[in-house]
C-alpha cells in the first residue's frame, strides 16, 4: 500500500469510528451547540432524545416547538414523583427555557423530548434530524444517533391526557 492510500484508508477509518460512536454534535451558530445528541431505538409508538444543550448565545433561550421527520409531534417532558413514589413523566408547561451560559442535560429519568407518533421503526445507527425552534433566534438542527437503550420506559401522569403511551 502506497502513502497515498494508507493516508485515505486512515482517513476513511477514523469518520467511519467517529460515526459509529455517536458522539455528534451539532451547532446553529448562534452559540448554541449540542453534545452526544442521541434517540433511544423504538419499534413502539415513541422515543426520546436525550444529549446536552449549552447555550452561549447571550441571552436565555426559550423552546417554541421541535420538529422531526420521523414522528407526528415531539413534546418537551419533565420526571415529577408520583403519588406513589414512582416517577412519572408529563409534558412540561409552558416549555424549557435554556439559561444563558449553561447547560441544559436531557437525559433518560429527567426533562427529554419525546417523539410521539413514531413513522417507522427507529433502528440503532440511524439518524435522526430534530430542528429546535426558539422564541428567539434561529432553529437549532440536530442530527441525533440512534441507540439502544433499555431504560426510560417511565409512565406517564394520566391527569395529562396521554392515556397509555
Amino acid at each position: 500500500m502506497n502513502k497515498k492510500t494508507f493516508a485515505r484508508t486512515g482517513a476513511l477509518l477514523g469518520a467511519a469510528a467517529l460515526a459509529l460512536t455517536g458522539c455528534a454534535s451539532a451547532a446553529s451558530g448562534d452559540g448554541l451547540t449540542v453534545t452526544d445528541p442521541w434517540v433511544r431505538a423504538e419499534a413502539g409508538e415513541m422515543t426520546a432524545m436525550f444529549g446536552e444543550i449549552v447555550n452561549d448565545t447571550g441571552e436565555d433561550m426559550h423552546i417554541a416547538s421541535i420538529e422531526t421527520d420521523v414522528a407526528a409531534t415531539v413534546e418537551m417532558h419533565e420526571m415529577i414523583m408520583g403519588d406513589d413514589g414512582s416517577m412519572i413523566m408529563q409534558e412540561y408547561e409552558g416549555g424549557f427555557t435554556l439559561p444563558d451560559d449553561e447547560t441544559f442535560t436531557l437525559d433518560p429519568g429527567g426533562n427529554h423530548f419525546m417523539l410521539i407518533g413514531l413513522q417507522h421503526e427507529l433502528k440503532a445507527g440511524e439518524v435522526v434530524t430534530i430542528t429546535v425552534n426558539f422564541d428567539e433566534g434561529d432553529p437549532l438542527v440536530i442530527e441525533a444517533t440512534v441507540k439502544d437503550f433499555e431504560g426510560g420506559n417511565e409512565p406517564y401522569h394520566e391527569d395529562e391526557g396521554h392515556g397509555d403511551h
